[in-house]
Parts: C-alpha cells; sequence; structure tokens
C-alpha cells in the first residue's frame, strides 16, 4: 500500500513511534554522481547529531548509483571522523 509522507508520518505518530528524518543528503540517486561528489555534499555541514541519507539500490534512481555510493561510504566515514565524529547505523 503506497502513501504519502504525510499520511506515512501520521499513522507512526498514531502508534507511539519515533520518526527521525534526514538532514543531510548525498543525491546518489543522480546520474552524474561520483563517489567524490556524494561523500563531499552528504558531508557538508554535519556535525554532531546529523542524520545522512544514502541509498543502498537503483531501483529509483539512476542504473548502477548504489556502486557510486557504496564508494563513497569510506570517504565518508574518514570525514566524520576527522572531524571527531563517529558514525551510527540504526
Amino acid at each position: 500500500m503506497a502513501c504519502s509522507n504525510t499520511s506515512a508520518l501520521r499513522l507512526a505518530r498514531g502508534r507511539g513511534w519515533r520518526t527521525l528524518l534526514w538532514t543531510h543528503w548525498g543525491r546518489d540517486w543522480e546520474q552524474r554522481a561520483t563517489a567524490a561528489s556524494i561523500a563531499a555534499r552528504v558531508t557538508d555541514g554535519a556535525g554532531e547529531g546529523s542524520v545522512l541519507l544514502l541509498h543502498d539500490a537503483d531501483d529509483y534512481a539512476a542504473a548502477g548509483s548504489w556502486r557510486e555510493t557504496a564508494a563513497a561510504i569510506p570517504r565518508v566515514l574518514q570525514t566524520l571522523a576527522d572531524r571527531g565524529l563517529q558514525a551510527v547505523v540504526p
């Protein structure tokens, strides 16, 4: 069943679930995205408490885009570490 973001948010709140939205995105679904551009964009301004959005499939994106996302992960983690931050994966 498909629903809008508003409907999904209302449903989650109605069930007492905690909702969490992203604060930074890598725009990793774009055909022109590279590992470097994804890492730079998703970490730009990221700090303590930031929620980074990346995609692990290309079902809704440019074919093969997940490969660039996967290649960006080491850069993202290193950038966060350089800032004294530690990634937490839910």
